[in-house]
């Protein structure tokens, strides 16, 4: 019976654990957001090119961009191609857009390449 006892304490403990993990994830989603909307909008919501969930473990560069970018409305950016800052621009300017009641449009030189830049990140 003690055993039996001891497992419906521990099924308990752990259910009292996960709801409080799972209000804590909700706290933290929502002062990401309000913080740092592109770097929420990022995790949550936006795809890369390879139509995964963005993960920044390795660029920690691109994570501090994101969180300062809708702080500093006039960054000027240096970099190399194939750095992640399309994806960064797109949602910056979906958000401001959002905030301001307007529109994006994006206009590129060519079909080919508007088809493949909206198929790989709209």
């Amino acid at each position: 019976m003690s055993d039996y006892m001891d497992q419906v304490a521990t099924d308990e403990e752990y259910t009292i654990q996960q709801r409080e993990a799972i209000e804590l994830e909700g706290t933290l989603k929502r002062q990401t957001y309000a913080e740092y909307p592109a770097l929420h909008w990022a995790r949550e919501h936006h795809l890369n090119t390879r139509r995964e969930a963005m993960e920044f473990d390795d660029l920690h560069y691109l994570f501090e961009l994101y969180k300062d970018i809708g702080t500093t409305p006039r960054m000027c950016v240096i970099k190399a191609v194939q750095m992640g800052l399309s994806e960064l621009f797109i949602i910056q300017s979906h958000i401001e857009a959002g905030d301001y009641g307007m529109t994006v449009m994006y206009v590129l030189p060519k079909y080919e390449l508007r088809n493949r830049f909206v198929n790989n990140r709209i």
